[in-house]
């Protein structure tokens, strides 16, 4: 009886260590493939966000548009902690450019691994995996670094909790 009782928990554990191996590549491939995009460019507003960390470093005020912005800051806050922090870390390397893209990458991934981990919980490894990876997902983070992946995990989070049952 203890025998059989062992072989099934083995039997689970080995039913569980493929999926353990299959998702440490899954963020490995899909980490470095939004690094990797990086390196082919990016879009305008990655150059007002590195501005934005600026003026906020100078103690600015990105809302007011005065002498330290002379263009509107259409972001909600939330994001201006993520310049912030992504500036704050960028200080302590040389190459502060590229740390600080790198810093925002490396939040929208996570941010994409958190939602992909909701659509593993609520529907299928394989749905979480194939959003994780998909090319849309790969260049949104790491070419384009639009922080949309945010709004959607908030909304996904707050769906679950008022669909939740008391």
């Amino acid at each position: 009886m203890l025998a059989m009782a062992s072989a099934k928990k083995l039997s689970t554990y080995f039913d569980r260590y493929p999926k353990k191996y299959l998702w440490l590549a899954a963020v490995l491939v899909g980490t470095l493939a939004r690094i990797a995009v990086a390196s082919l460019g990016h879009n305008g507003d990655f150059d007002a966000w590195f501005r934005n960390a600026e003026i906020l470093r100078h103690g600015g005020d990105l809302y007011s548009g005065g002498e330290f912005n002379a263009y509107s800051y259409g972001y909600g806050p939330t994001w201006m902690f993520v310049l912030r922090f992504a500036d704050l870390i960028q200080n302590l390397f040389p190459d502060n450019r590229k740390v600080f893209r790198l810093v925002i990458i490396l939040i929208l991934t996570l941010t994409d691994l958190l939602i992909a981990t909701i659509i593993a919980h609520k529907f299928s490894h394989y749905a979480a995996l194939l959003f994780f990876l998909n090319p849309v997902s790969i260049i949104i983070s790491g070419y384009h670094n639009q922080f949309d992946n945010i709004a959607i995990l908030i909304a996904l989070v707050a769906v679950m909790y008022f669909c939740s049952e008391p």
